[in-house]
């Protein structure tokens, strides 16, 4: 069974607990998320698979996980980008946000990243997480989270609306 750290309200270590206990209770987790951009502007989502047990079928970042065991924020990220969609590029940390809410609260550490291949270049997508993952100019996200925004993980719209506010932008083409 993989522990996961719990964590108080300053994100400080006080203790470990299966997955299940971070569900529809106060305790609070950890996760990483990757903003993943191509040279055009654009931004690479992932929809989740139907059969997942937080926000089934909803897009998300790129790549995004919980820290287990004695993970680093940054060891989260690199594993999952290797389990989810098959890369390891360098990233730069951007801000961390806490989100809570009653199914579930994560203090969730950003990352942003420059894709240096070509946008049509398939990703190898971890089957049993991801239905697809789909490039999407920056600027359509920033509409499709104001029009839609039940299309989207809610943590996914909490980050994506402090990345907008903080204006952090390695891509100026949007």
């Amino acid at each position: 069974m993989t522990v996961i750290p719990e964590v108080d309200g300053h994100d400080r270590f006080i203790g470990v607990r299966s997955r299940d206990e971070f569900l529809n209770s106060p305790h609070i987790r950890r996760c990483s998320f990757l903003l993943l951009f191509d040279n055009k502007g654009k931004t690479l989502l992932q929809k989740r698979i139907i059969t997942k047990k937080l926000y089934p079928g909803l897009y998300t970042a790129a790549v995004s996980g919980t820290v287990e065991g004695d993970e680093t924020y940054e060891q989260t990220i690199e594993r999952e980008m290797k389990e989810e969609i098959g890369i390891s590029v360098p990233y730069q940390e951007l801000f961390k946000v806490q989100y809570s809410s009653t199914l579930h609260n994560a203090f969730c550490m950003v990352y942003q990243a420059m894709y240096p291949e070509t946008p049509e270049q398939s990703f190898l997508i971890q089957e049993d997480e991801v239905e697809y993952v789909k490039w999407i100019p920056l600027s359509t996200l920033r509409s499709l989270l104001a029009a839609q925004p039940e299309l989207f993980t809610p943590p996914f719209r909490k980050v994506m609306n402090a990345y907008f506010d903080k204006e952090f932008h390695l891509n100026s083409k949007d």
